[in-house]
């Protein structure tokens, strides 16, 4: 049986070529597609003879995607599986994009992937093949000032959906992979042409859940999935579409609300939601207990938990706004709606005071956080700080704490064993017990005084202690090894 065939689209960027070379670790034929031969040259030389065919086309010509998948499979005599790599990134307020710039994105993000799914339909049929699709996270959530790009990309996840229930009674599988930011040549494009590039890569990472820890995808661990997807290991996975972005848009990080309070907490972190909050480095772990009256927030350790509130800052446009209601609630109309406007606006945008008491906040407890010089990490000075080496207690415990950590597990060590101890001898004396049979019918006496079985008295047969097993003569009250006193029969 002739060694499977991948057609992978934009071979010749990151995550695609990423692929490819995983397809053909794999023991597959690779066809690998890209807009210009060149960008290929390389990857030739790579897979070798795994490398069936380099067809190029213009993915926004239907024409042009037909041709690819024919060419593919007149090379290789088959197509197992269709990768459709290939896309483009677009970003910019929506009210200046160009409609040349919307057209262009579309044409390959969505459109050019449908006819090359299309076209490959027939001969995926044939091989029980399978269609892997290259969405994004922003194919699942908006991200800010990117609304064309996810525009295609959100399609590419539906229509994924929509191919699988289609072609699933045929004996095909479409899947979507849906990464979030990858290192590759498009992400350092994107940075370069910003007025920032490292400020724009960094604001980025702000928005992951690994907060400090957080890095970028590599290519090939996006390939990893894609690979997978193909196998028949994989063969009860079709419509999903399947995320490998960190945790990014699993949802938004947040302590969650304090019981009582007028309004949500809210998550401070940067990148992605956009916005000009201030930098809070020693925690992500934020609760905005503000209402209308003022501003007030928590910030917790992220080791041990422990909150930090901040002094309460009155809010002048609420207590305004509670003037006002006190006024409508006599007076009615006007004063009323004017109230809960205001108020409202203010939440709805953040509000400068908002901000700025934030910033109070974040100035007022950054002091009692401190940052260790071995790990790396902010923690509470009140209960994660070793004072005396100026580290945290888990880089430098303080040693009479661990003295009494160690005695505290040592007790609990030995009253386990002390406990496993008597649970085992008072199983070995059930044991014995069970053991002596009646020496006319020899059924089990259960250290009786009777026979269960045959109800001869047993006066001269064995008895053993309850306790510990301890062989006893048939009347004796008491264990004479244990002490214990022996029940009645």
């Amino acid at each position: 049986m002739a060694e499977p065939v991948a057609l992978v689209t934009g071979a010749g960027g990151g995550i695609g070529g990423a692929a490819a070379r995983r397809f053909a670790r794999g023991g597959w034929r690779v066809a690998a597609s890209d807009r210009e031969a060149g960008s290929l040259a390389g990857l030739g030389e790579e897979l070798g003879a795994a490398l069936v065919a380099t067809p190029t086309a213009d993915l926004r010509r239907v024409d042009a995607c037909r041709a690819m998948v024919e060419a593919a499979v007149a090379a290789g005599g088959r197509l197992d599986c269709l990768v459709n790599a290939a896309g483009l990134w677009t970003e910019g307020p929506a009210e200046l994009t160009r409609e040349e710039d919307f057209d262009r994105v579309l044409d390959v993000n969505l459109k050019g992937l449908f006819f090359l799914s299309a076209a490959a339909i027939p001969h995926l049929e044939k091989t029980g093949g399978s269609i892997v699709n290259l969405s994004s996270d922003a194919g699942l959530q908006g991200n800010t000032g990117a609304a064309v790009y996810c525009a295609s990309k959100g399609a590419v996840s539906n229509l994924t959906r929509a191919l699988a229930l289609e072609l699933a009674p045929r004996g095909m599988r479409v899947n979507a992979v849906c990464p979030g930011d990858v290192d590759t040549p498009m992400l350092r494009g994107q940075a370069d042409s910003s007025p920032d590039p490292k400020a724009y890569l960094e604001r980025l990472l702000a928005g992951y859940p690994q907060q400090r820890h957080a890095r970028f995808l590599r290519a090939d661990e996006v390939a990893e999935l894609i690979f997978y997807l193909a196998q028949p290991a994989a063969a009860g996975i079709t419509g999903a579409n399947l995320s490998i972005d960190f945790g990014l848009s699993a949802g938004i990080r947040s302590s969650g609300r304090k019981k009582g309070a007028d309004s949500p907490a809210r998550c401070y972190h940067r990148g992605r939601l956009g916005g000009e909050m201030p930098a809070i480095e020693f925690t992500d772990n934020v609760e905005d207990l503000s209402t209308d009256q003022g501003f007030q927030f928590k910030f917790r350790c992220e080791r041990c938990g422990d909150g930090f509130m901040s002094s309460f800052q009155t809010n002048t446009i609420g207590v305004a706004g509670s003037l006002l209601r006190g006024a409508g609630s006599l007076l009615g109309g006007i004063f009323g709606q004017a109230a809960s406007g205001a108020y409202e606006v203010q939440r709805a945008s953040g509000g400068a005071q908002h901000d700025a008491a934030l910033r109070a906040a974040v100035d007022e407890v950054k002091p009692l956080f401190r940052k260790c010089r071995r790990c790396g990490d902010w923690l509470c000075e009140q209960t994660c700080w070793n004072r005396t080496a100026q580290m945290c207690k888990r880089c430098a415990p303080i040693a009479e704490e661990e003295e009494s950590s160690i005695r505290a597990e040592h007790v609990r060590t030995q009253v386990a064993n002390d406990l496993l101890l008597e649970e085992n001898r008072r199983m070995s004396a059930k044991g014995k017990q069970a053991a002596a049979e009646c020496p006319d019918c020899g059924v089990p006496t259960l250290g009786k005084k009777f026979c269960p079985g045959c109800g001869k008295k047993l006066a001269g047969a064995a008895a053993f202690c309850g306790e510990c097993g301890a062989k006893l003569s048939p009347d004796a009250k008491f264990c004479g090894d244990c002490g214990a006193k022996q029940g009645e029969a």
